[in-house]
């Protein structure tokens, strides 16, 4: 069993890539890149040599089955595939690494790379806001505070108002 703490980094040649392109990764509204996942807004971008995160994925999963396939059904019986170290799903909101996130914070949005802002602002502009694609959300608490530290029913105002918003349901929704 993999810890919550671990740490299993992309690949060297991805890493030299977010070198020469930082915007590769999550970036908060800090500006603090996390180094420890691709950022959603580079999906189907030819960003990784020439290949988007996507087709590297799929390359990297058919090299598995191809390299592997004899060994299906007798040595490997089941794979489960996840987004984080013990398949919980675990997205960048909380990035213990660089010690801006302690369990259990609320987490933070990661979505101030420049991926992210033409993805948000092209969402905007869907519904004549494409202004909003300048920044982030602003009044959504930050990463290592808790729950009840961001104000009074917090989660309420979150949950309750801020989809009611129609830039709290661009969010959301995007």
């Amino acid at each position: 069993m993999i810890s919550l703490s671990s740490c299993i980094p992309l690949p060297q040649w991805v890493l030299e890539e977010v070198e020469r392109n930082p915007n590769l990764v999550y970036t908060d509204k800090a500006g603090r890149r996390n180094k420890e996942y691709i950022s959603l807004g580079c999906d189907t971008l030819p960003l990784l040599k020439g290949r988007s995160p996507i087709q590297v994925y799929a390359e990297y999963m058919r090299s598995f089955r191809d390299t592997f396939r004899d060994m299906f059904g007798k040595v490997i019986v089941e794979i489960q595939v996840g987004m984080g170290p013990c398949g919980e799903l675990r997205y960048p909101s909380y990035p213990e690494s660089n010690g801006t996130w302690r369990f259990p914070g609320i987490g933070e949005f990661q979505c101030y790379d420049k991926y992210m802002k033409a993805s948000l602002r092209a969402c905007g502009e869907a519904v004549g806001k494409g202004e909003w694609g300048r920044d982030g959300p602003s009044d959504s608490g930050s990463g290592g505070r808790w729950l009840l530290s961001e104000g009074r029913n917090m989660g309420h105002r979150l949950w309750q108002i801020l989809p009611q918003l129609v830039f709290g349901n661009v969010t959301c929704s995007w």
